[in-house]
């Protein structure tokens, strides 16, 4: 986890920028520190440049072109950097979309979970394939020269896959230090509590990625916080907080946990469809309370409405079937552990026994037992996945996320 000590300036961002262009984006014009100390020549000029950037930006990131979100934020970021200073509270959107842009770029990209690493996954197990052919049709001595050849092969695509894994490791640590840099400013201008929220949902996305659960649920904690104090409780992005939280838990192996935090989201989405069926006038009231900050409002705010019972009615089924895949986890977890107690005492011969010698009770009468680890249960393949309820932008996948 990186300490959150102090702001990640453009001038901590130098070498991470340059890096980031030379190896990705050599053909996009990145963020340049350099902006800081050049004065604006024409500040309104830019700063009509850097909102129709901005705006573009969130666009294209809604759209899932990532290449041009990056390209049009990372000017908007150094346009508004010119004009207003590195921390001011102008630049705050432009650090957590931009950061926000080389995140979900870096996920599709992901050399662990994405296209590329499948298409590697594939091609490695072909040629492990064609060379245990090859030994066995050549015998012995053509197994040490292609035992030789394939270790050769094999440290070519390690040093392949470590220069990828570098360089998604560069996109991530930018997207966090811009995401954090992000939450600094708002967390210091304290009037931007939606937002904060907002920056605190996605470190906590990009901690899940890096399997940092224990950070991951930290921030997606302070999230629900904000949220649960600003938001309608039967908001959606309640309950979609709540369900990154239920899938952090999972990984994390606190399934008790992960499950009470699913059942709850079920009964936020629940609530959330009887009140935009209750009435137009009610469906209505509903979706303008839930608009985002700033966010202008909605051109038909029935057909808004609508839109947004269709959407939480076709993920609820998705919820609710999680829901039952984590009970059982839960109870096979409880199982499992009286099991083995009851392995143990049987072990010991507490309770009866079998007239066997007590040999692993000590003499206070507890049992002792060596060699053996409690189970613990993770999901399965057949875990359901996690299930977007309204962020903003897109998933590993590459379908385009829902904005609230």
């Amino acid at each position: 986890r990186h300490p959150r000590t102090q702001a990640h300036t453009p001038a901590r961002l130098t070498r991470f920028c340059s890096r980031a262009q030379t190896a990705r984006h050599s053909s996009r014009s990145l963020y340049s520190p350099m902006a800081e100390t050049e004065a604006p020549a024409d500040a309104a000029a830019m700063t009509v440049e850097a909102d129709e950037s901005y705006a573009k930006g969130v666009a294209a990131i809604k759209a899932g072109n990532m290449d041009e979100a990056i390209e049009l934020l990372a000017r908007a970021l150094e346009l508004k950097v010119t004009v207003h200073g590195e921390q001011a509270i102008e630049c705050a959107a432009a650090y957590y979309k931009y950061g926000c842009a080389l995140f979900y770029k870096a996920q599709d990209e992901n050399t662990v979970f994405g296209k590329q690493a499948q298409a590697q996954a594939d091609a490695k197990d072909d040629a492990k394939r064609k060379a245990e052919a090859s030994a066995a049709d050549e015998g012995e001595a053509c197994d040490d020269d292609e035992d030789e050849a394939d270790g050769e092969g094999e440290a070519k695509n390690d040093d392949g896959e470590d220069e990828n894994d570098e360089e998604e490791e560069d996109d991530m640590e930018l997207a966090w230090k811009l995401v954090e840099n992000a939450r600094l400013i708002y967390e210091e201008d304290e009037t931007h509590p939606i937002e904060l929220a907002n920056c605190f949902e996605t470190l906590g996305e990009m901690n899940t990625e890096h399997a940092n659960f224990a950070s991951a649920l930290e921030d997606l904690e302070q999230c629900l916080a904000i949220l649960e104090v600003e938001l309608e409780e039967d908001d959606r992005r309640i309950a979609g907080v709540l369900l990154s939280i239920s899938v952090a838990q999972q990984m994390d192996d606190k399934l008790e946990k992960a499950l009470k935090n699913c059942t709850r989201a079920i009964s936020i989405c629940e609530a959330r469809i009887k009140r935009l069926k209750t009435s137009d006038e009610a469906a209505v009231e509903a979706v303008n309370a839930s608009l985002p900050p700033g966010a202008p409002p909605h051109a038909d705010p029935l057909a808004a409405a609508k839109a947004e019972l269709e959407q939480i009615e076709a993920v609820l089924g998705d919820l609710k079937v999680r829901e039952e895949e984590l009970r059982g986890l839960v109870s096979e977890d409880n199982d499992t552990r009286e099991q083995i107690k009851k392995a143990f005492a049987a072990i010991g011969g507490v309770g009866g026994g079998s007239g066997l010698p007590n040999a692993g009770a000590s003499a206070s009468g507890a049992v002792e037992t060596t060699g053996f680890d409690a189970p613990k249960l993770t999901a399965g393949p057949g875990a359901a996945q996690p299930v977007n309820l309204g962020v903003v932008g897109r998933s590993a996948g590459g379908a385009a996320r829902v904005t609230p």
